[in-house]
């Protein structure tokens, strides 16, 4: 079985990720802020990781970053909106990084289940 883990400060971004991770035959982990995502990976394979851009202690380019480089094999999502820059625009930059695929807020049920499939099958 899988592991995806959803890392967003917002809990109601969480809530409805979880709900749709629940379509999947995957363990669902969650993070509130960045340092705790990557603090979760050192004990836990991941084999998907849904990373909000704009996370307290440390920012999503920086959790992908560094979840990246030690675990070459996870894939990534990166999630943005609400907030004062073009949530496009970061996630393009998310896209330089070691970034699968990118999901704007408010997050597009059908969009984000394609997405979140093809990766898990992958």
């Amino acid at each position: 079985m899988k592991t995806v883990l959803i890392v967003d400060d917002d809990a109601m971004t969480r809530s409805v990720l979880k709900n749709m991770l629940e379509s999947f035959p995957v363990a669902i982990m969650e993070a509130g802020d960045g340092q705790s995502a990557v603090d979760m990976c050192a004990t836990v394979k991941v084999d998907l990781a849904i990373v909000d851009m704009f996370l307290p202690r440390k920012g999503g380019l920086d959790v992908i970053k560094e979840l990246g480089a030690a675990y070459p094999a996870m894939r990534f999502i990166a999630i943005s909106g609400g907030h004062e820059f073009d949530p496009r625009e970061v996630l393009s930059l998310s896209r330089i990084m070691n970034v699968d695929d990118a999901l704007a807020k408010p997050i597009d049920r059908e969009a984000a289940m394609n997405t979140i499939g093809r990766l898990l099958q992958s």
